[in-house]
């Protein structure tokens, strides 16, 4: 990747106490896969791919104008992405507010000539990755979250670690 160019995210971050309770979730799970650090945890709102440095103020501006939502999540499901190789934890019921303000996020994001990823959107957070195969069933109390910002996000590869830096939240 280019040095002026950044992989760049929206996401909603999990504060310290719903982290924890993911983590619990995830041992408990106990799949045979990579777990995601715990610090690393998050859901994806928008992911934009390499941008260039110079467009991240843009993208500040279109998150400045947005509002987030008074709204609450009940992370109730485990899944997972067979294709991806990666368990999940989300919602088995359709966040509108959420998706409403994810549309407004896409709307500004597009009105800068940024393409985000078009794949349909299903909320979740990672647990897992290079999974082999469906993690069993456990039984997890349904974990509640009510999200209060969300960032943008840079994702930063070196060999085979990942990490993310923060850019701004709102």
């Amino acid at each position: 990747m280019s040095s002026n160019t950044a992989t760049l995210f929206f996401a909603l971050w999990p504060d310290r106490r719903l982290r924890s309770e993911l983590v619990s979730v995830q041992q408990r799970l106990n799949a045979r896969g990579k777990p995601v650090e715990a610090e690393l945890l998050h859901m994806t709102l928008a992911y934009l791919g390499p941008i260039s440095h110079e467009r991240i103020p843009d993208l500040e501006r279109v998150a400045e104008d947005l509002v987030m939502p008074d709204c609450g999540l009940v992370l109730d499901r485990i899944g997972w992405f067979s294709r991806a190789r990666v368990s999940w934890l989300g919602s088995s019921e359709d966040p509108l507010q959420l998706g409403e303000f994810r549309h407004s996020l896409l709307h500004g994001i597009k009105r800068l000539n940024v393409t985000p990823d078009a794949r349909p959107w299903k909320p979740h957070i990672t647990l897992y990755r290079d999974l082999r195969m469906l993690p069993g069933k456990i039984e997890f109390k349904p974990l509640e979250w009510a999200p209060c910002q969300f960032c943008l996000v840079e994702s930063i590869r070196s060999e085979n670690l990942v990490r993310y830096r923060k850019i701004g939240r709102w």
